[in-house]
Order: structure tokens, then sequence, then C-alpha cells
């Protein structure tokens, strides 16, 4: 299973911290990977961080 994957797989379990984990790893291995910069919008998203959001989730498109 990748990284963004198993991330969601963590953020359905509740285990937030592991999920932000383990999509830094996926976009420290791979900055042009738009789905980790979309999970991790979401993620932020879901945890109340609209503004860091925001900034993951437009990164996807640069």
């Amino acid at each position: 299973m990748d990284k963004n994957t198993l991330a969601v797989e963590k953020m359905k379990e509740g285990k937030i911290e592991e999920a932000a984990k383990l999509l830094n790893e996926a976009i420290e291995e791979n900055p042009k990977d738009a789905i980790a910069y979309t999970n991790f919008g979401n993620l932020l998203a879901h945890v109340q961080d609209q503004e860091r959001a925001i900034i993951f989730l437009t990164r996807q498109l640069i």
C-alpha cells in the first residue's frame, strides 16, 4: 500500500498525526505528487486549519 492510501486509512481511523507524517513523507519523496498535496489539504481542513489547507490544495495546481 502506498503512503497516500495508507494516510487516508489512518485519517479514517482518526490517527491524524500518523496520516500527516505519511503525507509529509510522500511529498518529500515526490514533490510533484498532486494526490499527496490534496490529501494533506483535506487533512488540514478536517482539523480546521483552513489557511494551510488552502495552501496545500492550491499547491497541487502548480
